[in-house]
Parts: structure tokens; C-alpha cells; sequence
């Protein structure tokens, strides 16, 4: 059991942890798109509070399993976390160049995937689709 001593000890290392995990949610939080834990790095290693590339994978798939972020995988299939959980009720639209996602919902394909598990043996079906292009705002003028 910790005494009085160690656990004061163990309060700047706390606060230090709750302010690394504010400022990932606080960066996810500032769009609706998908970020690599190096983009999110790359955003944040200038920031106030210190954090290092590792900290922040961390923190990413910690809150993964707490399902408060989202995943997918890029094209080039890296990892990519956005705020928000998985319910598995909708698809992504997602620009390769920014990460922004649109997401949208397919009942036909869904109803499908169900058909197709059924038809095969399987059971407790998720089906995943995304379709990657490139957002108006990250289109270039032709």
C-alpha cells in the first residue's frame, strides 16, 4: 500500500499523464479527420506540454480500447485514430491528403455483408467500407 509520501510523490506524475491525454483529445478534437499517431506527433511536439512519439501511440490505443477514438486503416495502410467510437453504423469517405472523413451509412451493403456471414456460417458481422479520394478543400484549381 502506498504511503502518504509516494502518493504525493505520484501527483505531478498524474497531472503530467491527464495533460498529455488532454492534448491528444484536444488535437483529435479539432477535426473531423483521421490522423496517424506521427501526424499527431508532429502536431503536438512544439506544443506546451512535452510529449513524446511513443507517449502519444499510447495514449491512442489506450483510448481505442476505452472506445473514444475511432480507426481505420490509410491506403498505404497505416493506422489512422479519429475522436469518436466505432458503432458500426456507418462508412468513411476519407481525403488521402488530409485525413478529413465524411462518414455515411450504406443499408444495402450492410444488409448484404449480413446476408453473405449467414450464408457462410458466421455470425456477429462488421462490415467496413471506405472509399478514399481527395476533398474539395485539398483539390487543387484546374
Amino acid at each position: 500500500m502506498p504511503t502518504r509520501t509516494q502518493g504525493t510523490r505520484l501527483q505531478p506524475i498524474r497531472r503530467r499523464i491527464a495533460e498529455r491525454t488532454r492534448v491528444v483529445l484536444d488535437a483529435l478534437a479539432s477535426g473531423d479527420h483521421f490522423w496517424t499517431h506521427q501526424q499527431l506527433y508532429d502536431e503536438l511536439r512544439t506544443g506546451d506540454v512535452p510529449i513524446s512519439a511513443s507517449t502519444v501511440y499510447r495514449i491512442l490505443r489506450k483510448l481505442h480500447e476505452l472506445d473514444q477514438v475511432e480507426t481505420l486503416r490509410s491506403e498505404d495502410g497505416k493506422l489512422m485514430y479519429r475522436l469518436g467510437n466505432a458503432d458500426g453504423g456507418h462508412h468513411n469517405l476519407v481525403c488521402r491528403r488530409c485525413g478529413h472523413a465524411e462518414r455515411f451509412i450504406l443499408e444495402a451493403l450492410d444488409q448484404r455483408a449480413e446476408r453473405l456471414g449467414r450464408q457462410f456460417g458466421f455470425s456477429d458481422i462488421d462490415c467496413r467500407f471506405d472509399i478514399y479520394g481527395i476533398c474539395r478543400n485539398c483539390r487543387t484549381p484546374t
